[in-house]
């Protein structure tokens, strides 16, 4: 895989990066904040009321940012756990989570809405995490590419007798940008160390990914599977 897209050190540097961008946000919102606060506090003609209300609405970002620091900090660690097993087994909707939300950011730089349909019972799915990581994240970033601001990426996951499937649905009338074919050479390089398969779904439109209930990685780590 000669695509920068195949580097594994390219997916998790791209993620590190946005994550650091985005607490240096928080950072700045917070103190931006806090010199406000600051502000209102010296002045004298302000009446108690309005006073209040500044405060309050300071007060009230403060508390959103920290929150968000926590939940990407969160997101974060648990992403920095991935390589931690060559073979094991992962949660496919937790998965999805730490990636769309360690990717928000791609998303909003393009103003694309990112949303994850809820599961009524958790998949496990034994995989190769890394990779698994790997090939969903460049799958983002096709459909990222194929999108117009306005538009909007609907992940989708449930099983069907002997394999899993994850659908990127996109919006109808969108086609595979045949200028950046690296993305599928890239994916199918991937899904044949994964045993699944991608496939560019003119139905949905969007991406199909296909993954074997089970898998025949040879792994210790397999031992603990469900």
């Amino acid at each position: 895989m000669n695509s920068r897209y195949g580097r594994v050190e390219w997916v998790w540097g791209k993620i590190c990066a946005g994550y650091t961008h985005e607490i240096k946000n928080i950072l700045a919102i917070i103190n931006e904040s806090k010199g406000l606060i600051d502000d209102i506090h010296h002045l004298n003609k302000q009446t108690e009321q309005a006073f209040q209300e500044k405060i309050a609405a300071s007060l009230d970002i403060i508390q959103q940012q920290v929150e968000r620091g926590e939940r990407l900090s969160s997101l974060m660690n648990t992403f920095a756990h991935t390589p931690d097993q060559e073979v094991a087994p992962v949660s496919i909707g937790e998965t999805l989570s730490v990636l769309l939300g360690l990717s928000e950011r791609f998303a909003r730089q393009k103003k694309i809405t990112l949303e994850l349909d809820e599961q009524p019972k958790k998949l496990t799915l034994v995989t190769r995490p890394v990779e698994f990581m790997h090939l969903l994240f460049v799958g983002l970033e096709l459909a990222l590419a194929v999108l117009e601001s306005g538009d909007d990426i609907r992940i989708r996951f449930h099983r069907e007798q002997t394999e899993y499937l994850i659908r990127f649905s996109l919006p109808p009338k969108k086609a595979f940008p045949e200028a950046s074919p690296e993305y599928l050479e890239v994916m199918q390089d991937i899904c044949a160390v994964l045993q699944s398969t991608v496939r560019w779904a003119e139905d949905l439109p969007g991406l199909l990914f296909t993954f074997p209930a089970e898998p025949s990685f040879s792994s210790s780590a397999e031992a603990g599977s469900d």
